[in-house]
């Protein structure tokens, strides 16, 4: 099924949008929808971390923040007192 949708663009958009689909030869439409289903993967995958990461958190694997920091520190002294 295939959904139509009116979006308000300012001019300055548009002819952005017809420059780029003029490059690809595909009309604006069809680079609109290219463009919101990359969107959309990319949002995904963003869930997808984000769920990832609290399941970690949950378990237990990270590192705290402080550790980090102190460890980062640590580096960055010696480097500056091997120089």
């Amino acid at each position: 099924m295939t959904v139509h949708v009116t979006v308000p663009l300012p001019d300055s958009v548009k002819a952005e949008l017809d420059r780029l689909a003029g490059l690809e030869e595909v009309s604006v439409e069809t680079l609109l929808a290219r463009l919101v289903e990359q969107q959309l993967q990319g949002w995904r995958e963003i869930e997808e971390a984000v769920a990832e990461a609290r399941a970690d958190f949950a378990e237990g694997r990270f590192v705290d923040h402080a550790v980090v920091v102190a460890e980062s520190e640590a580096r960055y002294r010696g480097i500056d007192e091997a120089e």
